[in-house]
């Protein structure tokens, strides 16, 4: 492996059970997707780091990686890496994080992808140049939380948008810090359509919305698009990630 270089994280998505995934822009804007060599899932207690705290958006982290030589197409962001060298750095400013997402933001998701996308969110293995991208929302219609049939005491999220060319998205929603924020209002409220109108409401607040897409791993035959990332001017986080609604 090379030696560290700085990442900034974009994406701390949830999975099944306690698996997270990450993934960032190195200082060239190309995406990284950190990866066990031998393919262990990377939990949640994993983003908790020895040095310099949480790994979450907006922060850079310095970690070394080399590309997986094991990538199969639309997932070419792989790469493995050293989980015992990974060090939190700083957290980049509001207004440079605004940059970083207008830099990563693209007009036409398929086209970025590589792929065909089925009914606006799916797309056939083997193909693609990638599996990550960023979209500005035009218009967020509708934040859904149901329960989950396959997870007890955990929740589906959903939201429907549409991206400022116009084209109309209905995803599952895997932001950890948008769930584990539903999570925790959840608790404290104990109705879903209200956690869901409550956080509806922050997203619709503001200014600007932007959304970082994912292609999921090979899932009864397809590549299913999620939304990896919500972020907001003014962030309706108000600073805050996943770390601080445990």
């Amino acid at each position: 492996m090379l030696g560290k270089r700085p990442l900034l994280i974009t994406d701390v998505t949830a999975m099944r059970g306690e698996a997270v995934c990450f993934a960032g822009v190195n200082a060239a804007g190309e995406c990284i997707r950190p990866i066990f060599a031998d393919r262990r899932p990377i939990l949640r207690k994993h983003l908790a780091l020895k040095r310099g705290g949480w790994i979450r958006p907006r922060a850079v982290v310095a970690m070394a990686w080399t590309r997986s030589d094991r990538w199969q197409a639309p997932h070419s962001e792989d790469c493995f890496f050293d989980w015992g060298q990974v060090e939190t750095q700083f957290l980049v400013s509001e207004n440079e994080w605004r940059d970083w997402l207008a830099f990563l933001t693209v007009e036409d998701v398929a086209a970025a992808l590589g792929v065909e996308l089925r009914d606006g969110r799916r797309a056939r293995p083997g193909v693609g140049r990638a599996s990550l991208t960023t979209v500005r929302a035009s218009e967020i219609e509708e934040l859904q939380l149901r329960e989950n049939q396959h997870e007890a005491g955990r929740h589906r999220y959903r939201l429907r948008f549409r991206s400022e060319q116009g084209q109309r998205y209905d995803l599952p929603v895997t932001d950890l810090s948008l769930r584990a924020l539903a999570e925790r209002l959840w608790a404290q409220l104990g109705e879903r359509a209200v956690v869901a109108e409550r956080i509806f409401t922050s997203i619709l607040e503001a200014d600007e919305v932007y959304l970082r897409l994912g292609l999921g791993r090979r899932f009864r035959g397809w590549h299913y698009l999620q939304v990896n990332g919500i972020y907001t001017f003014p962030d309706y986080l108000q600073g805050r990630c996943y770390a601080d609604f445990a």
